[in-house]
Parts: C-alpha cells; structure tokens; sequence
C-alpha cells in the first residue's frame, strides 16, 4: 500500500500494488514547477490508486535538459534523453 499527498494535504492518494516505473525526470517543466534540479515520481497502473514510500528512483529521464549545475552522481540509475521505451 503506498500512500501520498499534495504539499497542502487537499489531495491525498492510495496506490494498491506494484508501481510500473520510478524516475528522476530532468526536463524543463519538472525542474520549473518543482523549482529543483529533478522531480521523482512514479508510474501506476491505470485504477491502483493506494502506497509505500520505501522506493527508489529506478531511471533518470530527459537528462540533457537537465540544470547546468546540476551533477549526476554516479548512482547507478540508466540515463534517457527522453522517456525510455516502455518494458
């Protein structure tokens, strides 16, 4: 069960089961409205909504968009340009 909210707690989730797919997305969009270098999120199946936040990052995507001072470290993680294809 993984559980989650929005920062003011107005929109709250529950995701029953595994998630397809966590990424650390580098892109312009995600590093504006986040105000960071990259935004984690994860992928669910269409009607799993419910929680566990003990996950990790399993990708970093759109990594040459990424911020200029931003680094890499050597984490391990593949890197994408874009969105990987799907498995």
């Amino acid at each position: 069960m993984h559980e989650g909210r929005c920062l003011c707690g107005n929109v709250r989730y529950e995701v029953d089961g595994p998630f397809a797919a966590v990424v650390n997305c580098h892109c312009s969009m995600c590093r504006k409205h986040h105000g960071s270098a990259y935004v984690t999120w994860a992928v669910v199946p269409a009607g799993t909504l419910d929680t566990d936040p003990g996950i990790a990052a399993t990708a970093h995507i759109f990594v040459d968009s990424r911020a200029d001072w931003d680094t890499l470290g050597d984490d391990g993680l593949p890197r994408f340009a874009a969105m990987p294809p799907s498995r």
